[in-house]
């Protein structure tokens, strides 16, 4: 399925706002709030499992994967919405943080004016 830029760009946009709805959802409703606070070990292995899933997944997304904006925009959404929910699960800022480093990264994944033109090159 060959895609143009135009709608890679709305693609771009309705995932952002998707992920920005999903976190006033789950800021505004405090049934998620704490559930997992008192679980200190599942917190440390899934705060160190989701640090190392987000750098890698950002570098994966920014260096090495260039020609497939949807792989791209996708490897740093997953991270991102995890760390969102796991912040409101667990009330611990480091994922928070992390959610903050992958909203950076989610913004050099923006679709290119030249990517119709680099794909004609291969």
């Amino acid at each position: 399925m060959n895609m143009n830029n135009k709608q890679y760009k709305i693609i771009y946009w309705a995932t952002l706002a998707g992920i920005v709805l999903f976190g006033v959802v789950l800021d505004l409703v405090e049934v998620v709030d704490g559930i997992f606070e008192a679980c200190v070990m599942m917190e440390f292995y899934v705060q160190y499992g989701m640090i190392v899933a987000s750098l890698l997944t950002v570098y994966l997304a920014l260096k090495l994967i260039k020609k497939n904006p949807i792989l791209r925009m996708t490897l740093i959404e997953a991270p991102l919405l995890s760390n969102i929910f796991f912040y409101h699960s667990f009330m611990n800022t480091s994922f928070l943080y992390l959610a903050i480093i992958s909203l950076i990264a989610y913004v050099f994944v923006y679709p290119a004016k030249t990517m119709e033109n680099d794909n004609s090159k291969l």
